[in-house]
């Protein structure tokens, strides 16, 4: 959704489980048996959305795993 001042994306996938949050993310593990190699995903799109004077939220809402993505829209320079 493009407003006048910015951008909103948001990503909804079926989830009807427990999250157990990342202290140091606030965003929840991955589940995968290799989580090293895992969980880096969501922490970058939050660095990248403040980067560009936005945020990240990520919420269980009626089954499913929101995904809200805010960008300040940019002057476009080339």
């Amino acid at each position: 959704v493009l407003h006048k001042h910015s951008f909103l994306l948001e990503v909804k996938n079926p989830f009807d489980g427990v999250w157990e949050i990342d202290p140091d993310t606030n965003f929840p593990r991955s589940t995968k048996a290799d989580r090293q190699d895992h969980g880096i995903g969501l922490p970058n799109i939050r660095s990248i959305a403040k980067k560009y004077g936005g945020d990240v939220t990520l919420e269980q809402k009626d089954g499913q795993a929101v995904l809200t993505v805010i960008l300040q829209k940019q002057p476009f320079t080339s």
